[in-house]
């Protein structure tokens, strides 16, 4: 077996055919072709299945993507072994990241590249839509996710760092009682929401209607970046994380919920499998910390 025939497997898997492996690779097609042939041989199983153009993974090629992208991590990440002071750290940092908690890391991603600035930091999106979160640590996608608590997995650990708190926000000028907006009494506004396919807007939702809250619906957006714009523009109101609310003062109309809406978040990995530069990233995280402990995560 050689890390070239691991590497265009890997490639395959990624981009569903190999074609288009080959162009990320800018590789010839009958070089990736003959290269998973040879593996497949030497392994004794196929690991895809040839479906017209397309292909898709046998059992045994599903088998084999955790251990092959943590061989090519490791591969990445060798000269790190050599390092005896970790002012001398390099290699590379993979985390993936819900976008709704992008800026809750920042700070953390700041200070970890300054004082190491030969690590290469590759920060990927993970989405409501993930089928499971922690998947992308179990096949060794990455070192690390930032995601919301709790997690479902007793042989994860988890480090949390916050809670997100959630605010109501209206178009500028909008007429509003003084004081917190009631979930169960909002204004009779319409409102701009997120489906109840993503996760916070379930929690949002449900925290709505357990106070008997039953808000006009305006218009349904995929993507969360859009609400706070369309806030701004006079759609309607909305529901968003205090971080995004704040970005836009000024331009939208800002109240705290009556009773309030947070959600903790956190750093999940797998301790069995963290390199030395992934264990300082995490040993830095306590410092941007910014609550003490663990605690449930609470719609109260």
């Amino acid at each position: 077996m050689e890390m070239r025939q691991i590497e265009y497997f890997l490639a395959i898997a990624d981009h569903g055919g190999i074609s288009a492996a080959a162009r990320a690779l800018d590789t010839a097609q009958p070089t990736l072709s003959q290269a998973v042939r040879a593996l497949e041989r030497e392994l004794g199983a196929p690991l895809f299945h040839r479906m017209g153009r397309g292909l898709t993974l046998t059992a045994a090629g599903r088998a084999l993507i955790g251990p092959s992208r943590r061989l090519m991590r490791n591969l990445l990440n060798w000269p790190e072994v050599l390092v005896t002071n970790t002012d001398d750290l390099g290699g590379r940092l993979d985390i993936a990241v819900f976008p709704a908690l992008a800026d809750s890391v920042v700070d953390l991603i700041a200070e970890f590249s300054t004082r190491h600035p030969r690590v290469e930091v590759h920060v990927a999106d993970l989405h409501d839509d993930h089928p499971r979160a922690t998947d992308v640590l179990r096949n060794g996608t990455v070192d690390a996710v930032v995601m919301h608590l709790p997690v479902v997995d007793d042989a994860l650990a988890v480090l949390p760092l916050g809670k997100q708190d959630f605010v109501a926000i209206y178009p500028p000028k909008t007429d509003l009682p003084p004081g917190p907006v009631d979930l169960s009494r909002l204004p009779d506004l319409p409102m701009v929401f997120v489906p109840e396919t993503h996760s916070l807007s379930r929690e949002v939702g449900k925290a709505m209607r357990c106070r008997g809250g039953r808000p006009r619906v305006a218009t349904l957006t995929e993507h969360r970046e859009a609400l706070v714009p369309l806030v701004a523009a006079g759609v309607g109101g909305a529901i968003v994380d205090r971080s995004m609310a704040e970005a836009a003062t000024g331009l939208i109309t800002i109240r705290p919920l009556e009773p309030p809406v947070t959600r903790q978040f956190g750093l999940v990995y797998d301790e069995a499998r963290l390199t030395p530069t992934a264990e300082t990233f995490l040993a830095l995280a306590p410092e941007h910390a910014t609550g003490n402990g663990y605690f449930p995560p609470a719609l109260s």
